[in-house]
C-alpha cells in the first residue's frame, strides 16, 4: 500500500466518517491488506462497508456486490479530494456498477483548516 492510500483511509476513519454518524469502525488493513473493503462500520442499527478513494470514478466489482448482499451490508463511498480539502460521502445501491460523482460536487463538504 502506498502512503497516500493509508493517509486517505486514516483521514476518513478519524475525521470524515465520525461526523457522518459512523461508529464501531474497523480499518480492514489491520485484518488483511487484501480485504475487499477499506472500512467496516455501523451507523445506527445498520452495518456498512466503506470504500475510500481519491479517484472520481468508482467501479463496483460484481464479486463485491455478492459479498455485500451475503453479509447484509450497505455500501458507502468516501470520495476525497487529493489534497484532503473536501470530501463527499455517499451511499451507493448495490446495483450500482460505476459512479462518476461530478454532479455531486455541489454537495462536497469543505474541511476546515
Amino acid at each position: 500500500m502506498d502512503k497516500f492510500t493509508i493517509q486517505s483511509e486514516l483521514f476518513a476513519l478519524n475525521e470524515v466518517l465520525p461526523k457522518h454518524g459512523f461508529s464501531d469502525m474497523i480499518l480492514t488493513r489491520g485484518i488483511n491488506a487484501s480485504f475487499p473493503f477499506d472500512i467496516l462500520a455501523k451507523k445506527g442499527d445498520e452495518k456498512y462497508a466503506i470504500e475510500v478513494t481519491r479517484c472520481w470514478q468508482y467501479k463496483l466489482d460484481p464479486r463485491k456486490m455478492a459479498l455485500l448482499a451475503f453479509f447484509g451490508l450497505k455500501l458507502y463511498v468516501c470520495f476525497l479530494k487529493p489534497n484532503l480539502s473536501w470530501f463527499i460521502v455517499k451511499e451507493l445501491k448495490t446495483r450500482t456498477t460505476s459512479v462518476f460523482p461530478e454532479a455531486w460536487l455541489l454537495q462536497a463538504e469543505e474541511i476546515p483548516k
